[in-house]
């Protein structure tokens, strides 16, 4: 649409109107060059060192060798010291 507005200003000969169409252009340009690096740094992942919940919960898992489920547990390490996370609060 701005595009069309620069040539009609070009072939009426609004030079003003022309140069101040194609500056801001060029801004708008700029700004969405602006916005996808900002959008780009968003998607980075940023792994905070916490443990994801499926290492952490107890699940229920069925084997070939059992027809009924089996219960299995987080690891000791995983568990973590909830008395720690009580005293922060």
């Amino acid at each position: 649409m701005i595009n069309a507005r620069i040539i009609e200003a070009e072939e009426q000969q609004w030079r003003g109107e022309a140069e101040g169409l194609k500056v801001s252009l060029d801004a708008a340009r700029l700004k969405f060059a602006q916005m996808d690096g900002i959008a780009a740094r968003h998607r980075t992942v940023v792994q905070l060192g916490a443990s994801r919940f499926a290492d952490t919960a107890g699940r229920t898992v069925t084997t070939a060798d059992h027809a009924t489920p089996v219960l299995t547990t987080p690891p000791p390490s995983a568990a973590g010291d909830h008395d720690a996370c009580r005293r922060h609060r």
